[in-house]
């Protein structure tokens, strides 16, 4: 395309200042990704398990804070 993209733009700046390849760029951007996505499965799990805390709580007509 006649615009560069932030991802090439960001591609041209680590070549020049740190000598990063093009192949060492994108295997570092697909382990950012698949980090990223395996946190965000970890909180939604985490977030998962606090609500189902909090709604046993809210049953039993316990404290809440018991948990904090």
């Amino acid at each position: 395309s006649q615009y560069p993209t932030p991802k090439s733009k960001m591609l041209e700046m680590v070549r020049k200042d740190f000598g990063i390849s093009k192949e060492e760029f994108d295997s570092m951007q697909k382990m950012v990704k698949k980090e990223t996505m395996e946190a965000t499965v970890r909180f939604a799990t985490y977030a998962t398990q606090l609500l189902a805390k909090f709604e046993k709580t809210q049953e039993s007509g316990g404290d809440v804070n018991e948990y904090v």
